[in-house]
């Protein structure tokens, strides 16, 4: 697929690991690669990944299962350490969860036994803020995910939608300078998937964070992603990079002939990677 291809319908080329992206970028991943020990040797789930992600980018990931989205993910959270390379996240090198990088993960992942506000608080109280400015940042960030009623509720009186906003929430009132996303709305229906998807694009908006995005879906990825990560199949690479102006629209350019032809040709990307990651599973039996 062609630079000039791809500009015509709104999906451009891009570099991530240029001199000139590094010299900007907030969060920079230096030749990581990642493998795990094995009872019949290694595993090599990244290998050389080098990327430089800029301020209030949206990056997100896409690749065939087991290509090691989350494994690097996971290394930008600081829950993974590299096998080789460095992670930095303003220069200063990650060595361990910490929050600045706000993480949301499939599931909510709340704490059961407190209600929304608390969930939500939990972070800036454990930070030493103290409650009333945990209080202030709960207040606002469970109003700008749309659940100002819902701040006594406890999470099993919540749908699995609203539990992703509380997640979402929590998250941001730690203030993060990035935020880390893996997969948060794959386990919801389509509807409330779209509804969330437009939501937190506006969130995006209105805080400024960096976002980095895994998902499965090429239509999410599109919509949400000023730029969109291709990963081959495992040892994760990134097989393609490219910036898009789909980010800037609403739900109505789903159907539009620009957003068909780039979701056609990053599915063609992804296919291939998924016949590969197949084969190699089936050598590997």
């Amino acid at each position: 697929m062609s630079d000039d291809a791809v500009a015509d319908f709104g999906l451009t080329g891009v570099d991530m690991d240029t001199q000139e992206r590094m010299s900007t970028a907030q969060v920079k991943v230096l030749g990581v690669s990642k493998t795990y020990a094995g009872r019949n040797g290694g595993v090599t789930a990244l290998s050389r990944i080098t990327l430089a992600i800029n301020k209030n980018d949206f990056v997100c990931i896409v690749g065939p299962s087991g290509c090691g989205k989350s494994t690097l993910l996971n290394a930008i959270a600081g829950f993974e350490h590299p096998s080789e390379g460095e992670i930095t996240l303003s220069d200063r090198t990650v060595r361990g969860p910490a929050a600045e990088r706000g993480v949301v993960f499939q599931q909510g992942a709340l704490f059961d036994w407190m209600t929304v506000e608390e969930n939500v608080k939990f972070g800036p109280l454990a930070r030493g803020l103290g409650d009333r400015i945990a209080q202030d940042l709960a207040d606002r960030y469970i109003a700008m995910v749309g659940l100002s009623g819902f701040a006594q509720r406890f999470p099993h009186e919540l749908s699995g939608g609203m539990q992703q906003r509380v997640g979402i929430a929590r998250a941001l009132a730690n203030e993060p300078e990035v935020l880390l996303m893996d997969e948060p709305f794959a386990a919801l229906d389509q509807q409330n998937r779209e509804i969330l998807q437009a939501e937190i694009k506006e969130i995006w908006r209105k805080t400024g964070n960096t976002v980095i995005w895994i998902t499965h879906s090429i239509e999410e990825a599109l919509f949400l992603g000023t730029h969109v990560l291709v990963m081959s199949a495992r040892p994760g690479r990134i097989k393609g990079a490219f910036r898009t102006n789909f980010n800037e629209g609403d739900q109505d350019l789903l159907t539009s002939k620009a957003f068909f032809d780039a979701k056609r040709d990053l599915y063609q990307l992804l296919r291939d990677e998924a016949a590969a990651a197949a084969n190699s599973e089936r050598r590997s039996v």
